[in-house]
């Protein structure tokens, strides 16, 4: 997969973990170290036992530089455009 996402012209969002209280993602600083990692926490709510649900680090890593959430999106319209020739592909 990494190899696949860095020769892909396309931006991307890969949803992965990043450490918990026992480990940490290794791969995160081997191989997805030259993009961008956003990291947070949440519960993790699995587990038979209750005292076996801890929280955990979740990570976003992305080829692009994220904009502010308040920013208006840039590319709004050809977004839809693609939309629109994808419809017309499946009708």
């Amino acid at each position: 997969m990494f190899e696949m996402l860095s020769q892909s012209p396309c931006k991307f969002i890969l949803s992965t973990w990043h450490s918990n209280q026992h480990r940490e993602n290794t791969f995160l600083k081997t191989l997805w170290s030259e993009f961008q990692v956003l990291t947070k926490e949440h519960f993790y709510y699995l587990g038979a036992k209750e005292e076996n649900r801890k929280p955990m680090l979740e990570a976003l890593v992305m080829n692009f530089i994220p904009k502010h959430p308040h920013e208006e999106p840039t590319h709004q319209v050809e977004q839809l455009l693609l939309l629109e020739k994808l419809k017309d592909c499946f009708s």
